[in-house]
């Protein structure tokens, strides 16, 4: 199966792949350490910016607005998209900036996005949420999720793909549907 562009950038960082048990949750922290971007709380940043990376030659920051709160499942998804930006859409040696507006990250209305914003989207997925280790997950928990009821079952997949995945499960409905889980 080809690589996801998530699995060569990480490659590109000299991060092997790891079994797909192994690989999850990400550590996004290491991961732009790995691309030398310094991740810091900006409280300059104007309310309607949840995040900004910058590069300016060899300096990377990547700076969250601090209104959101830090430890929600919510800034690993919005980390894992800029990351994606970065990745796919800088040329190595140039500067950009790259802001992040508040919107609805889990809008149904996202197939409407700038195809750059849908290629970060996929990457942040690809990143997050590796389909090997869903298929991985699907697989050890199906038969408990056949004593749910129906109606319960779609609850019952995304709280343990949220609790595995560290994501929040409002992002989930994508890989969700891609297992018949929803």
């Amino acid at each position: 199966m080809a690589k996801t562009k998530a699995e060569q950038f990480l490659n590109s960082l000299g991060s092997e792949i790891a079994p797909a048990e192994a690989f999850v949750p990400v550590n996004l922290p290491e991961t732009l350490v790995d691309c030398g971007i310094r991740l810091c709380f900006d409280g300059e940043l104007d309310e309607e910016i949840m995040a900004k990376l910058e590069i300016v030659g060899q300096k990377k920051t990547l700076r969250l607005n601090p209104l959101d709160n830090p430890y929600r499942f919510e800034n690993r998804y919005l980390v894992a998209h800029v990351l994606g930006h970065y990745a796919l859409h800088c040329q190595p040696g140039a500067d950009y900036i790259i802001v992040e507006r508040r919107r609805d990250f889990h809008d149904f209305s996202k197939r409407f996005w700038p195809g750059v914003e849908q290629e970060a989207a996929a990457f942040a997925n690809d990143l997050l949420l590796p389909v090997e280790a869903c298929r991985l997950v699907a697989k050890k928990f199906w038969d408990k999720s056949q004593d749910q009821p129906s109606c319960e079952r779609e609850h019952f997949w995304r709280g343990h793909f949220a609790s595995i995945f560290e994501v929040n499960s409002l992002y989930l409905g994508d890989r969700l549907r891609l297992f018949g889980l929803m």
